[in-house]
């Protein structure tokens, strides 16, 4: 997801900037479009929260919070329906705070809009899972039409 060397940036300077690599947190991260803002974590983990964290495997992630237990977090991507069990607290290096879409910077953190996607997408996966199903069968129809 992130380079290396910006978790040492993200500690010296408290924040980062930098572009994604991957498809989990589609629809609201394109790759190789948009840019991510991420600040160290200041403040209490919630769900719905957008989180840098690194795996055991040295992979770092950018996967929302499904649910916040007393001894680990549930994450899961955006674009995704599998939820990412035991992430421990000591693995979240910082939070999502913004993005910029091209030149436009949006700030999710004051964002109506990003509020709503947050509340009715990025935390509800029946609709995710209704979402591709619905993509899912729309691919299915087109290449039965290709076919035909």
């Amino acid at each position: 997801m992130i380079d290396s060397s910006l978790e040492q940036v993200l500690e010296k300077d408290g924040f980062i900037i930098s572009p994604i690599k991957g498809t989990s947190m589609t629809p609201l991260l394109k790759e190789n479009v948009d840019r991510v803002v991420i600040k160290k974590l200041e403040k209490t983990i919630k769900k719905g929260d957008v989180l840098l964290y690194k795996r055991p495997n040295g992979a770092y992630i950018l996967h929302r919070v499904y649910k916040a237990t007393p001894n680990f977090l549930v994450m899961c991507g955006d674009n995704h329906l599998t939820l990412e069990y035991n992430v421990k607290y000591e693995a979240v290096l910082g939070v999502l705070t913004g993005v910029y879409k091209q030149d436009k910077f949006i700030d999710l953190e004051k964002s109506f809009k990003y509020k709503i996607y947050k509340n009715f997408y990025g935390n509800n996966r029946f609709i995710r899972l209704c979402a591709f199903k619905i993509r899912n069968a729309k691919i299915k129809l087109m290449k039965l039409f290709k076919k035909g």
